[in-house]
């Protein structure tokens, strides 16, 4: 996260649902669009995932 929360505690928690709804939303959509498991999606986004461009066509990131 690149951002510090500030405020209410009630404010915070309302900030981190949103983001987790955000998260969560972009990974359903992922696996969708690339026949990735949500689960899949999950770990590839925990960290830095980079592909060559053959790896993201095989990963269903990308068409021929």
């Amino acid at each position: 996260m690149d951002t510090a929360f500030r405020g209410q505690a009630s404010d915070i928690g309302l900030e981190v649902a949103n983001l987790k709804r955000s998260n969560d939303n972009l990974e359903f959509e992922l696996s969708k669009m690339t026949g990735q498991s949500v689960e899949r999606i999950q770990n590839d986004l925990k960290r830095d995932f980079y592909l060559s461009s053959e790896e993201a066509v095989r990963y269903g990131l990308i068409d021929k």
